[in-house]
C-alpha cells in the first residue's frame, strides 16, 4: 500500500508536467470532461502541496494526499496512512455496496440477469439507460413519470454476459419489459447509454412511445489511447480520496470545479436539489471495481459503432450542451452545432 500510493503521487506529478508542457488535453483524473487549463490549474496546486510535504517528511515518508487542495481549501495532509483511515474506507465501501443492492433488484429474463431500480409510482413510463461508466444509481428521478433504470451489462450486478453490444443490450431491456409486464415506454439514453437506446427505438418501434437522447453517443468513439488517462487505472481507494475531497470542498468550490461556465454555476447553486443531483452524478462511477467490466466493454464496442439512425420512426428529443468538451472537439472537425435559428428555419 505504501509503495502504491507513493507511486500514485509520482503519477500525479507526471500528469501535471505533461499537461503543463502540452496543454492539449485534461488528465484522466477528471474523466475527460475537464477543460485542459482547469486540469493544469488543479495539478499545479497539487504539485506544490506534494513538494511541501515531501520536503517536510522526506521522500521515504509515506504521505496521504487528498486531492481537494485546488479548491481554495487545502485538504492535502501530511498524515501517515493508518489502520483507522483504512477502516474508514472499507466501511464506506461496504455501506455503499449494501445501499446499492438495497435500492435495486436483479431479475432473470430470457436473455440473462439484469439489475434495475424503479423511481416514481405513476405517470408515463421512462426506460432510462445510464452512461459510461455508471449504473442504475446514475439515474435521477423525473417528476411526474415512473422510471425504470437498468444497469447495463458489466455494470454493478448486471453480468456482461447478458449483452455486450448495444443491440443485444436493447434486446435485454425488451426482455426486462416482458418480465415487468410493460408493453411500451419512452426510452432515454444518456451519454454511453445512447447507443442501446437508439437500438431499442430502431428494433422495437411497437414498444417505443418516444426517444430522448441526452448528451448521447450517436457514433463511433475512441477514447484516448494514453493509459494514464483511463479511469480503469484508478483503484477504488484512489477514487474515493478524490471524490471525498471534492465533496468536502464545499458546494461553491465543488460546483465551480465541475462546471466551468459561471452562469451555469449560479443555476446549480441556486437550487439545493441540483447540488445533490450533481453529487449523486459524480459518485455514480464508484466503486469503480463494480463497473470496470462495463467500461472496458463500452470502450471496445464503441470504437466501430454504427447505429441504425435511419430506422427511428418515433418522436425524438435530442439534448446536448454546447459546452460539452466532446461536442467542441467534434465541432472542430466539421460537425456543426444546431442552433435555435436552424430549428426555426
Amino acid at each position: 500500500m505504501k509503495r502504491k500510493l507513493r507511486n500514485f503521487i509520482s503519477y500525479l506529478k507526471t500528469n501535471y508536467n505533461y499537461l503543463k508542457h502540452k496543454e492539449v488535453k485534461p488528465s484522466h483524473l477528471f474523466y475527460g470532461q475537464m477543460q485542459p487549463a482547469r486540469a493544469v490549474e488543479m495539478l499545479n496546486t497539487l504539485n506544490k502541496q506534494i513538494e511541501k510535504f515531501q520536503s517536510k517528511f522526506g521522500n521515504e515518508q509515506f504521505i496521504f494526499v487528498e486531492i481537494g487542495s485546488y479548491l481554495g481549501e487545502s485538504f492535502a495532509r501530511g498524515d501517515k496512512i493508518n489502520s483507522g483511515e483504512s477502516l474508514m474506507f472499507e466501511s464506506f465501501k461496504k455501506d455503499t455496496i449494501e445501499r446499492l443492492e438495497g435500492n435495486s433488484k436483479v431479475i432473470k429474463t430470457q436473455l440473462g440477469l439484469v439489475e434495475y431500480a424503479e423511481f416514481g409510482n405513476s405517470g408515463p413510463i421512462i426506460l432510462e439507460i445510464h452512461g459510461s461508466p455508471g449504473g442504475f444509481d446514475q439515474i435521477i428521478e423525473t417528476k411526474g413519470f415512473k422510471t425504470i433504470a437498468p444497469s447495463r451489462p458489466g455494470y454493478l450486478r448486471t453480468p456482461l454476459s447478458s449483452g455486450e453490444s448495444p443491440e443485444n443490450q436493447a434486446r435485454l431491456f425488451s426482455a426486462l419489459l416482458d418480465e415487468l409486464k410493460i408493453d411500451s415506454v419512452i426510452i432515454k439514453g444518456t451519454s454511453g447509454g445512447g447507443p442501446a437506446a437508439i437500438e431499442f427505438a430502431s428494433n422495437f418501434p411497437e414498444r417505443t412511445q418516444g426517444l430522448i437522447l441526452f448528451e448521447a453517443l450517436t457514433g463511433a468513439w475512441t477514447p484516448n489511447q494514453d493509459p494514464a488517462e483511463d479511469i480503469e487505472n484508478f483503484s477504488d481507494h484512489d477514487m474515493w480520496n478524490l471524490l471525498s475531497s471534492l465533496e468536502k470542498s464545499g458546494d461553491e468550490n465543488m460546483v465551480s470545479f465541475l462546471i466551468p461556465n459561471k452562469n451555469n454555476q449560479k443555476l446549480v447553486l441556486n437550487d439545493k436539489e441540483n447540488i445533490e443531483n450533481l453529487k449523486k452524478l459524480f459518485w455514480s462511477i464508484w466503486p469503480l471495481s463494480l463497473r470496470l467490466d462495463g467500461w472496458k466493454n463500452d470502450k471496445n464496442k464503441f470504437k466501430n459503432l454504427y447505429l441504425p439512425l435511419n430506422k427511428i420512426k418515433c418522436p425524438t428529443l435530442i439534448i446536448h450542451g454546447t459546452e460539452d468538451i466532446n461536442l467542441l472537439k467534434a465541432n472542430g472537425k466539421g460537425t456543426r452545432i444546431i442552433t435555435k435559428e436552424d430549428i426555426k428555419n
